[in-house]
């Protein structure tokens, strides 16, 4: 059995599961609150839009593009909430310490 590739991303990506996170416990979440949100955490803008992308092409997450980015939204697809499952179910992943 091979392992799930946004699984393994997740994993093996702290800032990408940080943002996942954030994402996740929003369940919907503007540019600029997930920004407000994980620059407390100590990431920077550019950081977040890196790990953005990355679980946007893992079909982790989807976009509601806005005209301004600061005000587009995220959200959790079905393969992101599995996977938020599985992250659950590991033991060692506290996703309830996570800063989101």
């Amino acid at each position: 059995m091979s392992a799930d590739p946004a699984l393994t991303l997740l994993l093996t990506s702290v800032a990408a599961r940080h943002v996942f996170t954030a994402v996740a416990k929003s369940r919907l979440i503007s540019f600029k609150d997930l920004v407000r949100v994980r620059t407390v955490a100590g990431e920077d803008r550019e950081q977040i839009k890196k790990s953005l992308e990355v679980l946007k092409n893992a079909d982790l997450i989807k976009e509601e593009a806005a005209p301004v980015k600061d005000f587009s939204k995220f959200y959790v697809t079905a393969n992101g909430l599995r996977a938020e499952r599985q992250l659950q179910r590991m033991p060692g992943i506290d996703l309830e310490s996570t800063i989101w």
